[in-house]
């Protein structure tokens, strides 16, 4: 599965969002709180 393109990359990535991981107060199970820090890895 190809991710959307990036801005000024100029190739494409391959990217698998089950090896993503995201924790923090600002994640929502809908979104992202503005404002709050939020870390991916």
């Amino acid at each position: 599965m190809w991710s959307n393109q990036i801005v000024k990359l100029k190739f494409n990535i391959a990217s698998d969002a089950k090896k993503c991981r995201a924790y923090g107060r600002g994640i929502q199970p809908k979104g992202v709180r503005t404002g709050d820090v939020a870390e991916f890895r």
